[in-house]
């Protein structure tokens, strides 16, 4: 792959639908030159707002113009060389069937559950579909995010924008997507047990910020150690480092 130095501009990227994954993936291709700008759509104003106020500011490294607001979506694929569909997917038939692309755009969607095929008949005569699903950590460029279908250039070409902002891993198809998906649902679950373990902590007199600053470290090495010693998954997941944490927790 090219060094981030050595990447051409892929021109401008038009976002329908400013919701928090959208946003997120806004502020980690900020970071990057894959894009000349970003125009963006009405939808989700407060967070259009909060993008302007932190991209459209002087501190250093700053891009002026950088983040551009359009009055409706239409505007939003006239300007765009790709668009990336970040609406919720009760609101994509709708939204697309109001729209004009032509076979130069390409579309990047977001949208979960609304199947590909789908989507390119309500966007012809554009050809030219890639499915992603970015993570919030994608924002800080730390996130690995999935992308299909496999064997499509536009496919490498997003696979490449999101090597910039942590990884991308590439599925075959929709269905394939899907799969990956689904262990996304392990979020929530993941926030409340850093949720009890914090409480706990508290409980036995430990200060929060001491708390929180070592809990978060000690879950990023986990997930940093389990990339590479897919081994030790099996070995610390066993019967008996439940029973240690029992003995631990119960003291």
């Amino acid at each position: 792959n090219m060094q981030e130095g050595e990447r051409k501009s892929n021109g401008t990227l038009g976002v329908i639908g400013v919701g928090t994954i959208a946003k997120a993936t806004i502020l980690g291709i900020s970071e990057t030159s894959f894009f000349d700008n970003i125009v963006v759509s009405p939808r989700g104003a407060q967070n259009v707002k909060d993008l302007l106020t932190r991209l459209g500011s002087t501190s250093p490294g700053s891009k002026a113009n950088y983040l551009i607001p359009a009055k409706t979506n239409q505007e939003v694929v006239d300007k765009a060389d790709w668009v990336m569909l970040a609406v919720l997917p009760k609101q994509a038939e709708e939204v697309l069937k109001a729209l004009t692309f032509t076979k130069s755009h390409k579309v990047l969607t977001l949208v979960a559950t609304v199947p590909s095929k789908s989507i390119l008949d309500l966007i012809a005569p554009c050809e030219t579909l890639c499915r992603a699903v970015p993570l919030p950590a994608v924002a800080e460029r730390s996130c690995v995010t999935i992308v299909s279908p496999k064997g499509e250039d536009f496919t490498g070409q997003v696979s490449d924008m999101f090597d910039l902002l942590g990884g991308s891993v590439v599925a075959r198809d929709d269905d394939e997507c899907a799969i990956l998906q689904a262990t996304t649902c392990l979020m929530g679950p993941f926030y409340r047990m850093q949720q009890e373990c914090m409480s706990w902590l508290k409980d036995k007199g430990i200060n929060q910020k001491i708390g929180s600053k070592y809990l978060a470290g000690m879950f990023l090495g986990i997930a940093r150690d389990s990339q590479t010693y897919y081994c030790a998954q099996q070995q610390l997941a066993t019967s008996e480092s439940y029973i240690n944490i029992r003995r631990l927790t119960t003291t």
